[in-house]
């Protein structure tokens, strides 16, 4: 209320900032009621609801972070938003070890943004799991002269290799990491 008072913005927007504030310190009871209740207030916001969804995310509550995200595709987003929906959706069910399923988002993730470096990263993850580590590389190889510094990128190449066997190529991307990191 305080802030309201102060020009701070509605209600929903308070509500809003102190979920992404409360969340930023760690104190998710708090977060999730505010950003809760910023849906309460403008339930058609796409970006409340999306806040909402990653705050559950971040709480470690991924089935609910996941009714969060379909509300977000009901609604009208935009490409980048819908996009954002289907990487977040992809990290939930990979905490719940649903990998086909994270799989699947992460190419719905694609379809709307083919330059979403997260859901490509994420993807190649998720085909590491599921034992397709030719896959996997055929998403990474682009990336290696795109993102050459990531060191995620270099982690998943190594990985990848590491499953196929291919020893020299998995030592050469984790060279690649150890440089990156110094």
């Amino acid at each position: 209320e305080g802030l309201l008072r102060a020009g701070a913005g509605t209600r929903a927007e308070v509500h809003a900032q102190l979920c992404q504030l409360y969340a930023k310190q760690g104190n998710y009871d708090q977060a999730l009621r505010h950003g809760q209740q910023a849906v309460r207030h403008e339930p058609e916001s796409v970006a409340y609801q999306a806040r909402l969804a990653r705050c559950l995310i971040r709480a470690r509550r991924p089935r609910e972070a996941l009714d969060a995200l379909q509300r977000v595709r009901e609604l009208p987003a935009t490409p980048t938003e819908l996009a954002s929906a289907e990487y977040h959706a992809c990290l939930c069910h990979r905490r719940l070890g649903e990998y086909d399923r994270a799989e699947a988002a992460c190419r719905r993730a694609l379809e709307t943004r083919p330059q979403y470096l997260n859901a490509r990263l994420a993807l190649a993850d998720m085909l590491i799991k599921l034992d397709r580590p030719q896959d996997a590389l055929s998403v990474l190889r682009p990336l290696q002269m795109e993102e050459s510094d990531d060191p995620i990128l270099w982690r998943l190449i190594a990985e990848a290799h590491h499953a196929v066997g291919d020893t020299e190529a998995e030592r050469a991307a984790l060279q690649r990491l150890e440089r990156e990191n110094v």
